[in-house]
Formats: structure tokens, sequence, C-alpha cells
């Protein structure tokens, strides 16, 4: 009996352990896998007393509007959805379309992002925060507002579409 109770407490914290494990698999498969995306921003500069100096950043691809007429389809609040982007000329990604699922392939140099849908017509990809260091803040703060339009970010894309933030560029610096 005392060996049967010692199994199922060892297998219930192992199972914890495993659940523990696969919570941050999607982000640090992004992170050794992902594909490189790069997007324009338009911050905006809040603070957090528990987080601290962080910008949070807007995207093109989180407005419904900015993708080209044929992404019709009505999505519901807390949807998943998929944003189906590709570098454009200047090397930034650009709005193709919105799927509801992720497409089973994509035409070269096309990348799925995975988001939630917020008030439907807009979609969050849960990169929209760059926390940056308070020493620096002013430092970037200058940067960005120097050429807003050269701002940008370089994102990571897993296999299953989570996006994480990997660096901001500005038109002369990069902060990672």
């Amino acid at each position: 009996m005392a060996e049967h109770r010692k199994a199922l407490f060892f297998g219930g914290l192992a199972l914890q352990l495993v659940i523990l494990l696969l919570v941050p698999l999607p982000k640090l498969t992004a992170r050794l896998t992902g594909t490189p995306v790069i997007l324009k921003v338009v911050p905006v500069d809040p603070y957090s007393i528990m987080s601290g100096y962080y910008m949070t950043l807007g995207f093109e691809i989180s407005q419904t509007g900015r993708f080209p007429p044929g992404t019709d389809a009505r999505f519901s609040n807390g949807e998943t959805v998929y944003a189906v982007v590709k570098p454009g000329p200047e090397g930034c990604a650009r709005p193709l379309f919105l799927a509801r699922k992720k497409p089973d392939t994509l035409a070269d140099g096309e990348v799925a992002i995975k988001g939630r849908m917020e008030h439907g017509s807009r979609v969050v990809y849960g990169i929209e925060r760059f926390y940056i260091p308070e020493a620096r803040r002013h430092e970037i703060d200058k940067a960005m507002r120097e050429k807003p339009d050269a701002n940008r970010v370089e994102i990571l894309v897993g296999p299953d579409g989570t996006a994480i933030l990997q660096r901001l560029l500005t038109d002369t610096e990069v902060f990672e």
C-alpha cells in the first residue's frame, strides 16, 4: 500500500513538472527555430509600477482594416486568428490575409503569425510590449521620435505561429 501511494505521489509530481515544462514550449520553439519577420511599429510610452518602463507597440497587422479586401470574414472576440504576411520591397512584412486556421501551405516568404481577436477589429499577438531599462528610456524614446516611420521590430515566428519579440530597430540603433 505504501509503495502504491509513493508511486501515485511521484506520478502526480511528474505530471505537474511536465505541464510546467510544456507552458513555455511554443515560445522556446519560436526562439530556437523561428522565422525572422520585420514589422513597422507605432509606440506608446506607458509605465507599470510592477513591470517598469515599457513601450506598447502597435502594428499594421494589428488592425483588420489594414488587410487587403478579401479578408471579410467576421471574427469573434477571443477567437484565434492567423495573420499571413510577406516581406514588402522595404523589408517590412505586409499583411496579406487573416485566417481562422493556420494555412497548410504558404508561398515562399509568407509567414502565418498567431494572434487573438479583440473588439472585432484588433488582433493581439503577445508581442505588443517592449520592456526597456529605465536608464536607457530617454535614449530609446529619442531614437524612436527622430524618424518614427523608420521604427520596426524583429520578431521570430515559430512553426505553430507563436511570435516572440526579438529586438527593436530604429533608424540608427538596435535595442535588445
